[in-house]
């Protein structure tokens, strides 16, 4: 197939980490709450001003090559001064509906657990991880070893959210399980369209052990700021390494695994099908190339002088990267809903650090000392100006919209798998990927598209509106 430059993989820093305008208007910590004791309701308004952070769309947007739009958000000055009119109550019990509003701050365990389930229940957690076990015992039934490991990964998986999951909301069991049985679907898919490709045997294993696990790294912390995201791709892969003897795993399936897992960096370029199966045909320049595969940990030139098993790899890491941020998950909606939950976490961890390390003499960064930290190229700095936590869960659900009209097709259009449309929505007929999948995050897609435009709530989070 012929190629332009438009699937020429760039250096992205791409509309997810920064194409979201978000609003947080909560206090930072609970310790903060508390340090408001008597004040007036007009100095937790002012409290909540300063922590107001607000990332600029439109430039984000245009930084990513697509076109910019304009987004209104009403300010958190207005907010305020409508329930200083209306409610009129006293500062601490604004610390209470501030209290409220702020995911895993100031809550007991078993509150916590509470609020989580209002979201998506455990025990549907639990069904999809023993459906899943299931979907992989059939898909396997020829190859005991296999279904051995795949069954291990997911005991490895189940175990880690057992004790997280609490905080890790969206990338967990519904997540990691729901991209590696899509994975299998589109293997199966490709090789259906596209019975020229050979897939080496046993990459069907590869493929699912490295879904599986390819989030690992949030069921750990960063050393450095405390953060479950950050960096959260190196963690899962030295995962796969750490646990390789037991799951049996030789140093080229560690390395394949670890490869695929890189395609869910979104830094890391994402490579076109027919440069990968073709690679004597490919319009990527050479310097390119070289660049490319570095960053997958490949110490080869040119797409030309991949093996089999390379090859294969990073077909499977354009098919990861693509299925990671499709949105057909597993109780989806509910799962992005959970994600300002993660973001919640990691935003305080961020600004913990911050204030420890550039907030002067009282020791609290200010909302521009921190984003001019991040223009100086402060990496915590940067982190904290690129997470979109949203002020509540629906509105988390809301805004994906720029992230799903922007990011998505902006990233999965350059591997040939899937395709989007003028306004940003996926295209199912005729995907790589299979119809069935695109369906099914297009439906999400449009259900996100008309609660933003419309305010249409989508069903599956109709029991967080207050």
């Amino acid at each position: 197939m012929a190629q332009g430059d438009e699937k020429i993989p760039v250096e992205p820093e791409q509309a997810l980490e920064q194409g979201q305008e978000a609003k947080a208007g909560t206090v930072e910590t609970a310790a903060d709450l508390e340090a408001l004791g008597e004040k007036t309701l007009a100095d937790v308004a002012g409290t909540l001003e300063e922590a107001q952070q607000t990332e600029d769309l439109g430039g984000a947007v245009e930084r990513a090559g697509v076109n910019p739009v304009t987004v209104d958000v009403a300010g958190v000055e207005g907010e305020i001064e409508q329930v200083q009119g209306e409610m009129g109550q006293t500062a601490r019990d604004a610390k209470d509906e501030i209290r409220e509003n702020m995911p895993g701050e100031g809550k007991g365990e078993s509150e916590s657990t509470t609020e989580r389930q209002e979201f998506r229940s455990r025990e549907s957690t639990l069904e999809f991880v023993s459906d899943s076990r299931q979907f992989f015992a059939e898909r396997f039934a020829d190859d005991p070893e296999t279904q051995r490991v795949i069954d291990q990964a997911i005991d490895l998986l189940a175990a880690a959210d057992e004790e997280n999951y609490r905080e890790v909301g969206y990338h967990n069991p519904d997540h990691v399980l729901s991209m590696a049985r899509n994975g299998m679907l589109a293997l199966d898919n490709i090789r259906q369209q596209r019975p020229e490709i050979s897939v080496p045997q046993g990459f069907d294993k590869i493929m699912a052990l490295a879904a599986i696990l390819h989030d690992m790294g949030y069921y750990s912390r960063d050393e450095q700021f405390d953060t479950m995201k950050v960096d959260h791709e190196t963690r899962s892969k030295q995962y796969i390494e750490d646990q390789a003897e037991g799951l049996g795993l030789s140093a080229d399936e560690v390395r394949s695994a670890q490869i695929i897992v890189e395609g869910t960096r979104f830094a890391t370029p994402l490579l076109h099908i027919e440069d990968i199966v073709n690679p004597a045909e490919t319009q990527i320049p050479a310097e390119q190339q070289a660049v490319i595969l570095s960053k997958y940990g490949i110490d080869k030139k040119l797409l030309t002088d991949l093996n089999d098993q390379e090859q294969a790899a990073l077909l499977g890491a354009s098919i990861a990267g693509t299925l990671d941020i499709l949105g057909a998950d597993n109780n989806y909606l509910t799962g992005v809903a959970e994600l300002q939950r993660e973001f919640g976490v990691d935003k305080r961890a961020l600004k913990k650090h911050l204030d420890a390390t550039i907030g002067g003499v009282e020791g609290k960064a200010s909302e521009t000392a921190i984003k001019g930290a991040a223009d100086g190229g402060n990496q915590a700095a940067g982190e904290y100006m690129k997470i979109p936590l949203a002020q509540t869960p629906l509105d988390q659900v809301k805004n994906s919209k720029f992230f799903y009209q922007f990011a998505v097709p902006n990233r999965i259009s350059k591997t040939g798998l899937v395709e989007a449309d003028g306004a940003g929505m996926l295209v199912a007929e005729g995907s790589l990927l299979g119809e069935g999948i695109v369906g099914q995050a297009r439906a999400n897609q449009a259900k996100v598209f008309a609660y933003f435009d419309n305010q249409e709530v989508p069903a599956e989070v109709a029991h967080l509106v207050e």
